[in-house]
């Protein structure tokens, strides 16, 4: 019994020891945010110059860079005064994604007349989200994208893949401002 009590005494005051906090296995240093912003760069660089290229090769239709970063073209352009959408407002359209390569990648038909609620629905890429303010009734666009404003790093988890760039025309159907309570 002699034996066991000191046994019992050491054991004890090591269960009540304090716990060292482990160490997490890879620590991410502001060099992996340096880098991912600097690969980010390189690639927005890249597909630049590749719609820039494609854009020289067109000299039939006029090409507007925008400030949000992404290009666009008039392919039915309406000539009168007419209203933009503006947040808010519950508009139809139609549109389509295809690839930097022009590969179809959805379809209008597949996908659809979609009704989209302006600046309050997350459904559209950022791009078109900003692209269809710039657009009046009745107008149709296409849409150059980089993939930062299509479906970034992630794509759609589905057709679209990582980092693609997306050209999307669109027809705007309808425009429906809200009702005042």
């Amino acid at each position: 019994m002699k034996r066991l009590l000191p046994l019992l005494v050491l054991l004890f005051m090591v269960a009540c020891a304090e716990q060292e906090a482990r160490r997490p296995i890879s620590v991410r240093t502001s060099t992996f945010y340096k880098e991912s912003a600097e690969r980010n760069k390189k690639l927005l660089k890249e597909q630049q110059a590749y719609f820039n290229a494609l854009f020289a090769k067109d000299s039939t239709n006029e090409y507007i860079s925008s400030q949000s970063g992404f290009w666009y073209r008039y392919d039915v352009k309406s000539t009168s005064e007419g209203i933009f959408p503006e947040p808010d407002d519950m508009i139809k359209l139609t549109y389509n994604m295809k690839n930097h390569l022009l590969n179809t990648i959805y379809s209008k038909e597949e996908i659809g007349v979609v009704s989209y609620k302006v600046d309050k629905q997350q459904t559209l890429p950022q791009g078109l989200r900003d692209g269809i303010k710039l657009m009046k009734l009745g107008e149709t666009v296409t849409f150059y994208l980089p993939s930062g404003l299509a479906y970034g790093h992630l794509g759609d988890k589905n057709r679209i893949g990582y980092n693609t760039p997306i050209v999307s025309t669109v027809t705007l159907l309808e425009i429906e401002k809200p009702k005042p309570n």
